[in-house]
């Protein structure tokens, strides 16, 4: 990508983008909601090739794009009938196929439409792996997803040789799979050779570090030579944006707060759910446990947009 430029009215979401991603990298996409991650995600899709001087893909690249809603799927086909729809391939080589990706010879008659998100999740990425997708793009993947689909989708992606471009606000998913951040930033993209875990542990750092300047600063501020009336307006304001800033950052004390509790709890709802599962018979507590398990994963998700927003404020 180079010098990619977007804008929509008079909001300007890209001025002078500049990206490079290589065979292999495992990229995730972050930066405040309405920054224009997805935005960024439908223009690659949408118009990239190795003509477009700004958004060029290289010449062996093959792009997909995995749904997450799986809208794409034909919910009254059996499993059999739609790979073959989905390939061009025929029965026998359908089967094989569908084998490979773990569906057993009783799931050929079974329809679309009763598979759960995991083999859902599953049948859309033997579509990608059958039309040998390299380049492939995930917008909030496993949401609505349980533990067990999380993971089984985590684990295809593991093996899957090719570029991930992924934007998520899990953060298990993305400290297990990324390796490389893009970070949307003042209408440019910023490249950060690190994984998810290691850029998060950064911008935590980064922003208790300006959290002590500013009080350092407020604390050292002079009084400037002026008259009484300026002098107090100026005073006024400059407390009005101390007392904001002071509850912008009590908010986010609450929130890490609350994610840390929330994240103690889902580790261990994760836990608890493999020794459930381990059995014959995992009985009603871990269908309750996996409900659990994602109504936390989804509050986080929220609490992160949260956090990501108000630290964001800070930095203005």
């Amino acid at each position: 990508m180079k010098d990619f430029r977007f804008a929509y009215g008079e909001r300007t979401l890209f001025d002078g983008a500049d990206l490079e991603i290589e065979y292999g990298d495992r990229v995730c996409l972050v930066g405040p909601n309405g920054s224009g991650k997805t935005t960024l995600f439908r223009a690659i899709l949408d118009e990239g090739s190795w003509e477009n001087r700004t958004l060029r893909l290289g010449k062996s690249a093959l792009v997909g794009e995995y749904r997450q809603l799986h809208d794409s799927l034909d919910q009254e086909r059996t499993l059999e009938e739609w790979v073959m729809a989905a390939t061009g391939l025929a029965r026998t080589p359908s089967q094989a196929l569908l084998h490979r990706f773990l569906f057993k010879r009783d799931d050929l008659e079974r329809k679309v439409g009763t598979l759960s998100g995991g083999e859902k999740s599953r049948l859309q990425l033997l579509r990608l792996a059958h039309a040998q997708v390299n380049f492939l793009f995930l917008d909030e993947p496993t949401n609505h997803l349980d533990i067990q689909a999380c993971e089984q989708l985590e684990e295809m992606l593991e093996e899957f040789e090719g570029t991930l471009f992924v934007i998520s606000h899990d953060r298990y998913f993305l400290d297990r799979l990324v390796n490389r951040v893009v970070e949307v930033k003042e209408q440019r993209l910023v490249y950060h050779k690190v994984g998810f875990a290691e850029w998060w542990r950064v911008k935590l750092e980064e922003r208790t570090r300006r959290r002590k300047g500013a009080l350092e600063e407020r604390s050292g501020d002079a009084p400037d030579p002026e008259s009484k009336e300026v002098a107090r307006a100026r005073f006024e304001e400059r407390k009005e944006r101390q007392r904001e800033r002071s509850r912008t950052e009590a908010r986010i004390k609450e929130l890490e707060s609350r994610i840390q509790a929330l994240e103690m709890r889902q580790s261990a709802l994760e836990t608890r759910l493999a020794e459930l599962y381990a059995r014959a018979t995992p009985g009603p507590e871990a269908e309750n446990a996996n409900r659990e398990f994602g109504t936390v994963k989804q509050e986080l998700a929220t609490l992160y947009r949260d956090w990501e927003s108000l630290a964001t404020s800070l930095e203005g």
